[in-house]
């Protein structure tokens, strides 16, 4: 789905003029290729000045699948598509007409998409699941409005031939989001040599500028599984940066109103909860949108309830810093992208230690709202019973852009006041009380963008602010910034950063430059800095402070099919990343190559090799702790891939990693996919992951001549990890979901030593003899039978499983607890 079209170093105006005219020339770099076949006479840079214009009509428009309402005759009608994908830029194959249609309150696109019946694969999926409802596995179409014309944001909607719809939101020009629904219609109908979507989308959802004639940016989609070819208009180039910012150009569209329509969706909820004792439950709740103007709309909660959310995944963490976990709310993932600071590349689940330092600095991170209740320490007496969540009572978010193009976001929340049962030794034996342990608290965070020199480049500045009652408020702010030029070609990024908690005051900082030469190769540059007192935790996410680090990658590629090939990328990178004293903790360099065939099947391989370093992680156990030599090492790994589309799918990872400790870890990853009809999917993803080590932190112990020793073990952990998914989808409005993670780990000690000296790899032996082995087990699980009743109206029954199973060696005895829940939850949706 992602394509990545450039833009010229001036603020560029849609309209019919050579791209040529605005570009600044830079000096050829002269660099070796291989050429085959004669050149394409289009000319790329020229393309998203293409016009297509929209017809206004006076009479409705049933959506019914058929353009044969009189609206849809004798109107223009666009056929000038391009080759996405096999043959870049060539003519299609097949033919594909598009009319667009408008009135004052909806847009209308009526698509004909030529083909034979036979070669048409209408498969029903999940909404908004874009690799089993679209890609290269289904037939679709897709029409992206940009209507603020700005080149950064725009609304995508996908239809494909069962009827399945996808929307998407697309922000910074190259940012995907598919956690928006919003409520628009489509049909379909299937006939012998075509087949036909008619979509209408409500103006009401769209910003845009308040003027008698519009001019919107226009994107025009169509893929066609059998033969694996994907159509654009107005077409662009593959491997330029960019998608919004590639858009051609609509027209036509005038004296449309401002819509000024509530969108309210209440609900109602009764069930269960099966934890120690059962419990019943019952709430109602509502969500809000509101357009104050065509481009500024508020969004509220109250009460709201995240039941059918899936559960987080399970982990075995035994390092002394936090997981992080993505937001899977509905209300705190739609608009979190403009929150991240000029995040473009930012990727927070990315793997490997210190990869955080070269990603964007995270100042809002939405899972602290509703966390695990936790701000106040009750002092004495043990906590025998605790909320697992604090509730939230009400969130509201207002996004916008003003006259001048300024965008602004404002998000706040408020939770309740949380309390614990405590357990208290007196004179008098067991006593237990309530104690306040997280008091109610406002959060609010907002930011300011506007754009600068061209479209493409902005400026922002964004605070965030955390105000519980009773105890002292924590602050962070920021200004960002990301410069492109010379067709998007080079990027030139950054944060800096403040952070106030705690009495102290801290600073971090970030640097991104990139320049994609889009045809054969790329460099990057990636820098980041935290300092001592930088904490952000209390509304952001930082894995650790008081450190430095830089990446600096250059990679080689071919992206047009060649030989066996479909596409070729090679990528060198050097990372290096310490504390602020000068310590390395990982210095690493890696070598990685991925394949695509013409099949579409993948082959990636990578090799690494990490250098002597330092792992300073147990001083955040114990701050007693030493740091630790990390003997060098090596990495490889090899990952094989089949064609996604077909119906028995997935592919095969090996990682080996072997350290000069002895240390080490093999992990064997395996992932299906199985299509036996076009209404069920089932997924299946196994990990076996060994790890071996040498240096397993235990715990800080006094000997007999009253010297501090740092306990040490050998340690084996093995992790058997295994998601299992099932869709069912009896239409595109009635499904069943199902999602199920059985998680084993086993970690086994042995051996224990002690640590000799600082910055040492020399132990020396203990007469340490506890038994530290434990087993956990843990199954999760989330089922969902799901009913869209009316559109935008849904009826959802959900059972949420949760059971773990703890087994301590050295007390001989399993742990059990559980918490299942079964409920059914009714929301209705209606605009007014």
């Amino acid at each position: 789905m992602i394509y990545f079209p450039g833009h010229s170093f001036f603020k560029k105006e849609k309209i019919h003029m050579p791209r040529s005219f605005f570009s600044i020339k830079i000096i050829p770099i002269l660099i070796f290729t291989f050429s085959h076949g004669k050149e394409n006479p289009i000319d790329p840079s020229k393309l998203e000045y293409k016009i297509a214009n929209a017809t206004r009509i006076h009479s409705p428009i049933i959506i019914d699948g058929y353009l044969d309402e009189d609206a849809w005759k004798n109107k223009l009608t666009i056929t000038d598509f391009l080759q996405w994908d096999p043959d870049n830029l060539e003519k299609p194959t097949k033919q594909t007409e598009v009319i667009i249609l408008y009135d004052e309150k909806y847009i209308y696109a009526g698509f004909r998409s030529f083909q034979k019946k036979e070669t048409i694969r209408p498969i029903l999926a999940r909404r908004d699941a874009w690799m089993d409802a679209a890609g290269t596995k289904a037939d679709w179409v897709a029409i992206g409005i940009d209507s603020q014309n700005d080149d950064l944001n725009a609304s995508l909607f996908v239809v494909n031939s069962a009827g399945v719809q996808i929307d998407v939101l697309l922000s910074m020009d190259n940012n995907i989001s598919m956690a928006w629904d919003a409520v628009w219609k489509s049909d379909i109908s299937i006939h012998d040599d075509y087949w036909i979507a008619e979509i209408r989308i409500p103006l009401s959802i769209l910003s845009y500028k308040d003027t008698e004639n519009q001019t919107w940016g226009l994107v025009l989609h169509r893929a066609s599984s059998y033969n694996n070819e994907w159509v654009q208009w107005p077409g662009s180039k593959r491997g330029a940066r960019g998608i919004v910012s590639r858009y051609g150009i609509l027209e036509g569209i005038r004296n449309i109103p401002i819509p000024k329509l509530w969108e309210i969706q209440p609900y109602v909820l009764g069930g269960a909860i099966e934890e120690e004792n059962t419990k019943k439950i019952s709430n109602i709740g509502m969500d809000i949108i509101y357009p104050i103007n065509s481009n500024t709309r508020v969004s509220a909660t109250f009460n709201p309830d995240f039941g059918q959310v899936e559960a987080d995944p399970s982990v075995l963490n035994l390092t002394a810093f936090e997981t992080f976990f993505e937001e899977r709310r509905p209300f705190y993932v739609k608009g979190a992208r403009f929150f991240t600071g000029g995040g473009e590349f930012g990727e927070w689940n990315k793997k490997g230690e210190g990869s955080f330092i070269t990603q964007p600095i995270l100042l809002f991170n939405s899972r602290r709202i509703g966390r695990k209740p936790q701000a106040i320490d009750p002092g004495e007496g043990q906590i025998i019973q605790q909320p697992s969540q604090t509730q939230i009572i009400g969130a509201a978010k207002i996004f916008g852009k003003t006259q001048n193009n300024t965008s602004f976001g404002v998000l706040t929340s408020i939770t309740a006041n949380e309390y614990a049962t405590i357990e208290i030794e007196s004179d008098n034996g067991q006593i237990t009380k309530k104690e306040l342990i997280e008091p109610q608290t406002q959060y609010m965070v907002g930011r300011l963008e506007r754009p600068l020199i061209n479209d493409l480049s902005t400026v922002g500045l964004m605070v965030t602010h955390v105000a519980p009652q009773t105890l002292t408020p924590y602050t962070t702010g920021a200004m960002d910034w990301r410069f492109k030029f010379f067709e998007k070609r080079f990027t030139f990024g950054g944060q800096i950063a403040h952070s106030s908690a705690n009495a102290q005051n801290g600073y971090a900082g970030r640097i991104d430059i990139r320049y994609d030469n889009t045809k054969w190769w790329d460099v990057v540059f990636k820098a980041g800095y935290y300092d001592e007192k930088f904490d952000i935790n209390r509304l952001g996410y930082i894995r650790r402070n008081g450190v430095q680090g830089f990446t600096v990658a250059g990679g080689l590629q071919r992206r047009d099919p060649w030989g066996i090939f479909r596409q070729n990328f090679l990528n060198l990178s050097y990372f290096n990343y310490g504390r602020l004293d000068g310590t390395t903790l990982v210095e690493e360099i890696e070598l990685e190559q991925r394949n695509t065939f013409k099949n579409y099947w993948t082959m990636n391989w990578g090799f690494a090799r990490a250098m002597q370093a330092y792992n300073d992680g147990d001083t955040f156990r114990d701050s007693d702790a030493w740091i630790i030599r990390r003997p060098a090492g090596w990495r490889t790994s090899l990952r094989i891939g089949s064609d996604p589309k077909l119906k028995i799918s997935g592919n095969v990872t090996a990682i080996n990693e072997t350290y000069d400790s002895g240390s080490g870890m093999n992990t064997l990853n395996v992932s299906m996919n199985l299509r036996p009809t076009n209404s069920m999917k089932v997924s299946l993803i196994s990990t076996y992951a060994k790890t071996h080590l040498e240096e397993q932190w235990v715990k800080m112990q006094t000997n007999s001549n009253n010297k501090k020793e740092r306990i040490y073990a050998t340690s084996t952990q093995l992790v058997k990890d295994y998601r299992i998914r099932l869709d069912y989808l009896f239409n595109t409005r009635l499904s069943f979901q199902a999602y199920l993670q059985p998680f084993e780990a086993d970690v086994n000690y042995n051996n224990y030593k002690v640590l000799a000296r600082p910055r040492s790899f020399e132990f020396i032996d203990t007469h340490y003899m506890n038994n530290n082995d434990f087993i956990s087990r843990r199954t999760n699980g989330t089922f969902v039978f799901r009913w869209e009743y009316a559109p935008g109206s849904r009826l959802f029954l959900v059972y949420n499983l949760d059971q773990t199973h703890f087994f301590q060696d050295s007390e001989g005895i399993w742990t059990e607890s559980q918490t299942n829940s079964l409920f059914i939850k009714l929301d209705y949706f209606f605009r007014r």
